[in-house]
């Protein structure tokens, strides 16, 4: 399972053909830990689990929508 979450999570290095590794890194550490701080300290104990994963669910799928349309 940890190898298949690798494979999935490494393969937006490969598919990104115009961007810097270093900034693509950058942006993937710093959003990492962004995320762990703010879902810890402040989404769980606010929200709870079930509504901080639905928000992050909902975040991700948008995050992705964009995505597509800004790079084509």
């Amino acid at each position: 399972m940890h190898m298949g979450a690798g494979i999935l999570s490494g393969a937006q290095f490969v598919s990104r053909k115009h961007c810097r590794w270093g900034d693509l890194n950058g942006a993937d550490l710093g959003g990492g830990i962004l995320g762990t701080i703010l879902g810890t300290t402040i989404m769980m104990p606010l929200m709870g689990v079930i509504n901080t994963a639905a928000f992050l669910f909902i975040l991700k799928m948008l995050s992705g929508v964009i995505g597509r349309k800004w790079r084509d």
